[in-house]
């Protein structure tokens, strides 16, 4: 599959301000020339700190700004030669642009680990070369553990050169099992599926997490009560709570964009409805009633729609409807069928501009879920995978770039296994598999980003 710029837009966006310098970075992404931006990053200097950490801590951004497919790092091998201790010291006013492009580094960063009677101490910068500017520079505290630094530099960085939100600091949840014939349990971990950490433990299903918009709670289903009910987990307290009990089923539970009301499914006597609940209280509303199945729903980020799948007509199809709100309490004012291909299309997600729908759909020809992606009208239809086993639960990161989903292909073979989490650009290209131990991943939600320094 071809590689294609991921993003759009001719974006000016001004940089936050920091420890050193303020700076305004124009970059046309909707170019068809775009390319991944070529960025240099030199060994970190060590002032009295830990020649290791220095080590690790450069190994890891390069690590993650490989792993958002909008940079190449260049080998270090090429620009060795060019001096680096004024510029580390003294920032912009030592800056060579010259030599760094004739390297063909467009983007440098720089790094320093000092050991201060306060412990160890990161600094950071960031350096347009094409304008001779420092761009971006942070001084950050307590780097013994150099990972929470250099994550939130890599989403300063991605902000100063997209305009949109940082990735590095995100966190995904999913359900898993540790090993074949285990219940299934809600999981979270860090964007690449590292630091993985159990939700849930009781010996019941748990299913369908999603996150609430703040990013503080996870909002999953469960079967512990007998009934599948609605649970929130409180990330802060480390609780769970029932936030929807009613007699039946009650599953798939999505909040709006400013996290007080939540859509979910709910079927009694062979129904299935969608109902809309306040988190906190009251009592379950009518939201989208109607013959068949109406399952899936999900609010689009900018609050203006709301797509679900119903088998009103026969198979199941996404469908979009338009959001009214009243006091803060959404209504859908009309609706309109999306999809009139595949078997069955499933669990529709929004990119988080809120400019596309990505799905699953069945291919009864072949027997396979594939995952497609269209504009919020039905238009635009593209193909994201193809012949590598069975393609679901697509869901977008926080800058809209990158899609994740679970796959039941084994390595590349189109043969279905157990399912894994995989990641890839939002063209379809770049697929790769999250490393995550467990026997079974599956149903992924990436969860918001939350700005903190």
């Amino acid at each position: 599959m071809k590689w294609i710029p991921l993003f759009w837009g001719a974006l000016s966006c001004i940089l936050p301000s920091s420890s050193w310098a303020q700076g305004v970075l124009n970059i046309n992404i909707d170019a068809p020339e775009f390319r991944p931006m070529a960025v240099g990053i030199p060994d970190f200097k060590v002032e009295g700190g830990d020649p290791k950490i220095a080590k690790d801590a450069a190994a890891e951004l390069q690590r993650i700004l490989e792993f958002c497919g909008l940079f190449r790092v260049i080998n270090p091998v090429a620009y060795n030669h060019i001096p680096i201790a004024d510029l580390i010291s003294q920032g912009e006013s030592k800056l060579n642009p010259a030599a760094w492009k004739q390297v063909g580094v467009e983007t440098l960063i720089t790094g320093v680990l000092k050991s201060e009677p306060s412990g160890a101490v990161l600094e950071l910068r960031a350096f347009d070369i094409t304008k001779g500017k420092e761009v971006a520079g942070k001084r950050y505290s307590n780097a013994t553990n150099y990972i929470p630094p250099i994550r939130k530099f890599g989403d300063r960085v991605l902000k100063m050169l997209t305009g949109k939100p940082g990735i590095f600091t995100t966190k995904i949840v999913f359900v898993g099992r540790q090993k074949k014939g285990d219940m299934k349990q809600i999981y979270m971990a860090d964007f690449d599926g590292g630091n993985l950490e159990q939700i849930t433990a009781k010996a019941t299903p748990h299913l369908s997490p999603s996150w609430s918009p703040d990013g503080k709670s996870i909002v999953y289903t469960s079967f512990e009560t007998g009934d599948p009910n609605i649970f929130l987990y409180d990330l802060e307290k480390r609780k769970s709570r029932m936030i929807a009990g009613e007699k039946g089923l009650d599953s798939g539970a999505q909040f709006e964009p400013k996290g007080k009301f939540m859509v979910y499914s709910h079927a009694i006597s062979g129904d299935t409805d969608l109902y809309l609940k306040n988190k906190e209280a009251g009592k379950a509303l009518d939201f989208v009633k109607g013959t068949g199945l109406d399952v899936d729903p999900v609010f689009s980020p900018d609050g203006k729609y709301l797509a679900w799948v119903s088998a009103r007509f026969g198979n199941p199809h996404l469908f979009r409807g338009d959001l009214s709100w009243s006091n803060g309490v959404p209504s859908v004012t009309k609706d309109e069928r999306l999809t009139f291909a595949g078997w069955y299309n499933a669990t529709p997600a929004w990119s988080h501009d809120s400019e596309k729908i990505a799905f699953a759909s069945y291919d009864k020809e072949i027997n396979r879920f594939d995952l497609f992606m269209m504009n919020p009208d039905g238009r635009k239809l593209e193909r994201l995978t193809l012949r590598s086993g069975d393609n679901e639960s697509p869901s977008f990161a926080p800058n809209s770039q990158l899609i994740m989903f679970h796959s039941s292909r084994q390595g590349t073979a189109d043969v279905k296994g157990p399912a894994s989490l995989y990641v890839m650009y939002r063209d379809g290209s770049n697929q790769r598999r999250l490393n995550i131990p467990l026997y079974e991943a599956q149903t992924p939600k990436w969860g918001p980003f939350v700005d903190f320094d």
